[in-house]
């Protein structure tokens, strides 16, 4: 009946303020870096190997041609342990590194009031059960079921990201950009030597005293 219902849902109220304890914290690790390389290509084989050795994997990657010139991006996932280790890695491909940023996100809080939310969501679905097997009309069975569904829907969510939050705490994720080293832009006279630039001066002074 209603009131049955409606105390089930007060109890599912009630019990979402609760936390559970969490030991460990949950921390989401990213990274986005982008460099300049002598070789596209076999930087891209090498952030790979770092990658698998670490004990983690390529999660994506694309390549393009900008002119005549080969440039990629590569997303690797490696254990957060490895973090750290693996950046100072890929920073070492670099001959030039042209930006960085890095986050550490942690989401325990949010990892403990799931976990507490999921708890109390399956002790609803119990108690939604037993209603259930002790309706005695279309009415009531359809009323329950309904409010029943709408539970498992919340559990379903709650499980997803709690996984989420999961997988990224243990792998933590590193976005890389490649391209070629870029020459440096001359300009006019500036790639010739300064001291063959002073005597060319000094030589045309002496031209003109000498006119």
């Amino acid at each position: 009946d209603r009131r049955v219902v409606g105390q089930a849902m007060f109890g599912m109220q009630r019990g979402r303020r609760g936390t559970k304890a969490i030991d460990d914290r949950k921390i989401v690790q990213t990274a986005a870096i982008a460099l300049q390389v002598k070789d596209v290509g076999a930087t891209f084989a090498d952030i790979t190997r770092v990658a698998t050795t670490a004990g983690g994997f390529v999660a994506g990657s694309s390549f393009a041609l900008q002119g005549d010139k080969q440039v990629g991006n590569v997303t690797i996932r490696v254990p957060a342990d490895q973090y750290a280790s693996v950046l100072g890695q890929v920073r070492g491909f670099a001959a030039k590194i042209d930006s960085e940023t890095s986050n550490a996100s942690d989401v325990t809080d949010e990892y403990s009031d799931l976990t507490a939310r999921q708890h109390n969501l399956e002790a609803t679905e119990s108690q939604y059960l037993t209603l259930l097997g002790r309706a005695n009309s279309i009415n009531d069975v359809l009323q329950v079921q309904d409010r029943l569904n709408s539970v498992r829907t919340q559990i379903d969510q709650v499980k997803g990201r709690i996984a989420l939050l999961d997988k990224l705490g243990d792998l933590a994720t590193l976005s890389v950009q490649l391209r070629p080293v870029v020459a440096p832009v001359k300009a006019d006279g500036a790639g010739t030597d300064l001291g063959a630039r002073v005597q060319e001066a000094w030589d045309n002074s002496i031209d003109l005293v000498d006119a």
